[in-house]
């Protein structure tokens, strides 16, 4: 299982303009990460340092993760999985909760996959605290340089690829 600071890996891969080493210090990281769960220890054990509306803040990228609508759900939550781990998250927009329902066809009968999740993490006093952004990779932020940065997502079926792992 991996977690992957894929902004560090850019920075480090010495590509990037003086700007987007401006830019990437000191907006939150974006990490790729391969369970749900390991995201979820590794961030109770490492609070990231930069913050965002006040709260150490992150982007995680998690690939074929299952979806479901929680039962009693008025607040645009689900129950967000994978083989490791299931979790109840939140939509950081209500429109996208909607949007998912119509273009995934999120329901409360059966989990159904995603192949792209972009969860938005914040730690909240001594509470871990998980949003979607977006379903495969749809409304992802539009930085040029972040488009970099998706480069650096490791392809496990190429044994040329070593990312450095954390």
């Amino acid at each position: 299982m991996t977690i992957l600071n894929l902004t560090e890996a850019y920075l480090n891969s010495r590509k990037a303009t003086w700007w987007e080493q401006i830019q990437f210090r000191i907006t939150p990281d974006v990490y790729y990460a391969s369970s749900l769960y390991k995201t979820d220890k590794f961030f109770q054990e490492n609070t990231p340092k930069k913050k965002q509306l006040g709260f150490p803040s992150a982007l995680v990228i998690l690939k074929n993760l299952e979806i479901k609508e929680i039962e009693s759900s008025e607040f645009n939550f689900v129950l967000l999985g994978d083989a490791t781990y299931k979790r109840i998250v939140g939509f950081e927009e209500e429109t996208d909760f909607y949007n998912a329902r119509n273009n995934f066809r999120v329901n409360k009968n059966y989990f159904v996959t995603v192949p792209e999740v972009w969860l938005q993490y914040r730690k909240v006093k001594d509470i871990n605290l998980f949003t979607i952004l977006s379903l495969e990779g749809r409304n992802k932020p539009k930085r040029k340089s972040l488009k970099e940065l998706l480069k650096y997502i490791p392809n496990f079926s190429s044994p040329v690829l070593q990312p450095q792992l954390i």
